[in-house]
């Protein structure tokens, strides 16, 4: 009789301590995420900027019924994140708007676009028309997220868009072109301009009319008129913020052959204690191109490394700009000069080639093929600075890259040539313009869930063949001997109680 009291007073303490547990975690919100870059848990940034919101902040979400499984699991992650965005703030509501007459009309009057699937219902194969999106409202304003299609990087387009609702600045970013080269920014301009007013049309000569928080320059060929130069220096005389692509040297693919670019822009640098010098950077770590060769008198395409465009995978850790989680992998820079500063204490260098670099001068040949290009055979020289930051006594920041294709969209550096490139130079480029307007929450966002983890030296290699098997074999049978062994271990317990209450009760 007093065992069988015992048992329903250790129930009855389970069922209180389970009651009691439910309502403290109804006001007490805690995760515990064991990934390495904690990317099933709300960044940082993202709990500053919901923090910020002081008045109603809406969601609707439109899921359609009768989803796929992967579709289904989709909405459940959504709905995860967004219950840990309601927790950090209780001004964050969210809701599902019900599949009823009126879903498929309410859902195209705020933005959501439907998409036709196959689906496989009672063996036969049917097309369905699905909504899946959310509309962020605030104060009068909306903002519009598709969620088809997407896999990665949800908490940043939720936390861009609420930066965008809840802030009342509206910042302007000019683009400008000058001199005789002509750039496109599409590309450049479709990115910035979910957050920012774009300018495209700016003229150097008249930068003070357009209310201009940061300038970013196309590479500059031939010199600028007085009124252009007179403009560009009443803007930094004003602290004006400028993101500048100049090269020292035009490279030509066709020719395969360089020349020095000339222009008064030079001198504009020079007497802010910046010289870039007039050669070419080579890398021994570069981005690799498709090219043609002659094998046996057929032409085949194969896959080199292209050392004049040097890919970089170190930096220093300068104002959060190169900074997130794991921080930018890899930022790649076509036909670069190396940046002299003279008399300029305040340049920081953000863009730096490794210690397998050359200096090309004089005479430039691009070639691809050490059998035409001897210097290929000879990087051996320690790390150049390529691209780098500093301010002036006015106030005014500059961020320079030597590579006046930088922000054009036919940038041979920015363009996925082979199927295993990773570029990240458009993060690189809104990374900075946070920095620079003093708006860095988003920077470890952005290329958080995109990790390159490559092989360590130490295993890549014919030689190393038999340490890469033995880590695929460990690989492959440890999680079964561990499921094993815990299930033998629990049998045996299980067994050991068993015949202890055998033993007990009779």
């Amino acid at each position: 009789m007093n065992h069988k009291k015992s048992s329903y007073i250790f129930i009855g303490i389970v069922i209180f301590a389970f009651i009691l547990l439910n309502l403290i975690s109804m006001n007490l919100f805690v995760r515990f995420d064991l990934t390495d870059n904690q990317m099933f848990s709300l960044s940082d940034s993202s709990k500053k900027t919901i923090m910020k919101i002081d008045d109603p902040l809406t969601i609707d979400l439109y899921f359609s019924d009768d989803l796929p499984g992967q579709l289904q699991n989709n909405k459940r992650f959504v709905q995860d994140l967004l219950e840990e965005y309601s927790a950090y703030s209780k001004n964050i509501k969210f809701y599902f708007i019900p599949n009823d007459e009126e879903f498929s009309s309410k859902a195209q009057n705020d933005g959501i676009l439907s998409q036709d699937i196959q689906v496989i219902e009672n063996d036969e194969i049917s097309f369905k028309t699905i909504f899946m999106g959310m509309k962020i409202r605030f104060a009068g304003k909306s903002e519009v997220i598709q969620l088809l299609g997407v896999n990665t990087g949800l908490e940043y387009m939720v936390t861009k868009s609420i930066k965008k609702l809840t802030e009342n600045k509206e910042t302007t970013i000019g683009i400008t072109q000058a001199g005789s080269k002509t750039h496109t920014n599409e590309n450049l301009t479709s990115i910035l301009s979910e957050r920012f007013k774009i300018n495209k049309d700016v003229k150097l000569n008249n930068l003070g009319e357009n209310g201009i928080d940061l300038l970013i320059i196309n590479g500059v060929e031939g010199d600028l008129s007085n009124e252009e130069i007179n403009g560009l220096w009443s803007y930094i005389n004003q602290g004006g913020k400028i993101m500048l692509a100049q090269s020292r040297v035009k490279a030509d693919l066709q020719t395969q052959q360089g020349n020095i670019i000339q222009s008064n822009l030079f001198d504009v640098l020079d007497s802010l204690g910046i010289e870039i010098q007039e050669n070419l950077i080579l890398d021994q770590q570069c981005k690799s191109l498709m090219a043609q060769q002659n094998m046996g008198g057929i032409r085949i395409q194969r896959q080199i490394d292209y050392p004049f465009i040097p890919s970089i995978k170190n930096f220093d850790s300068y104002e959060g700009i190169t900074t997130g989680l794991e921080g930018i992998q890899v930022v790649q820079v076509a036909f670069p000069s190396e940046i002299n500063f003279t008399n300029n204490d305040s340049f920081i260098p953000l863009l730096q080639t490794s210690n397998q670099s050359a200096a090309m001068k004089d005479f430039f040949n691009l070639g691809a093929l050490p059998e035409v290009n001897p210097l290929l055979n000879q990087l051996n020289e320690s790390s150049k600075v390529i691209g780098g930051k500093f301010s002036t006594p006015s106030g005014a920041e500059v961020l320079i890259i030597t590579d006046s294709d930088f922000f054009n969209d036919e940038s041979i550096a920015s363009m996925r040539v082979v199927r295993n490139d990773v570029n990240e130079n458009y993060t690189f480029i809104e990374n900075s313009i946070d920095v620079m307007l003093g708006d860095a929450e988003l920077i470890s966002l952005r290329s958080r869930e995109v990790v390159l983890r490559p092989l360590d030296n130490s295993v890549i290699g014919q030689e190393n063949t038999s340490v890469r098997n033995r880590w695929k074999w460990i690989d492959l049978l440890l999680p079964s001997i561990l499921i094993i062994t815990y299930g033998l271990v629990r049998k045996r317990s299980r067994e050991k109680r068993s015949k202890y209450l055998m033993d007990f009760y009779g």
